[in-house]
């Protein structure tokens, strides 16, 4: 017996095959668009800027930690890393003239600051007073290297360059081992020194002795 199929049976056989034949379409669309952004994203550059005026970071208690942004006072950009009550104790900046690193203890006073406007390293006292640095500056004729030992208030130091080592105390008197520059005060005449002299001065910057 032959058995003709129902109209109903054929129509949702076509339904069927319709809906897959859509599906693929749909797979075959998305395995070649997948493929093709993937090629275009590489050939396109990362380029992605971000502008503000200041960028915050908080803990969990909503307390700011750190902070980047231009200084308000001075106006020039600066990191600044802060403890939970919001004293900054690291501050990295750069003005027009010079830039560095900042370390401030828990009162707010700078302890350290390196990189600063002469090229080198302070340490400070509780006072703001410097106690120690190191770097490069003019006092000597040819603005080398120097480090430099300095007592409280800075009325005595101990300085030391390639040219020499120059002792200072707290009333003004002084001793040089190394270059000095010299001027003969009936002539005016200026001279320099040598490395292997030793110059000795009262607080009125007059020689006390010397050799050779």
């Amino acid at each position: 017996m032959n058995f003709q199929p129902q109209s109903s049976d054929l129509e949702s056989r076509l339904q069927r095959l319709e809906k897959q034949n859509r599906r693929f379409r749909q797979i075959m669309g998305v395995a070649f668009l997948v493929p093709m952004a993937l090629i275009v994203m590489a050939q396109v550059p990362a380029r992605k800027s971000v502008e503000a005026n200041e960028f915050i970071l908080k803990d969990g208690n909503g307390n700011v930690r750190m902070r980047i942004g231009m200084n308000s006072k001075y106006a020039y950009p600066q990191i600044a890393l802060l403890d939970s009550k919001g004293q900054a104790h690291i501050e990295i900046y750069a003005s027009d003239t010079n830039g560095g690193v900042k370390l401030t203890d828990s009162k707010g006073i700078t302890r350290a600051n390196f990189g600063s406007s002469d090229s080198g390293a302070s340490l400070y006292d509780q006072q703001f007073h410097s106690r120690a640095s190191l770097g490069q500056t003019d006092f000597r004729s040819d603005g080398g290297g120097y480090l430099s030992i300095d007592s409280a208030g800075g009325k005595g130091n101990i300085q030391a360059s390639e040219e020499g080592i120059d002792v200072t105390d707290a009333d003004g008197f002084e001793a040089i081992l190394g270059k000095t520059d010299l001027v003969t005060t009936r002539t005016g005449e200026k001279h320099t020194t040598s490395v292997a002299s030793i110059m000795l001065f009262d607080k009125d910057r007059h020689v006390m002795w010397k050799a050779p």
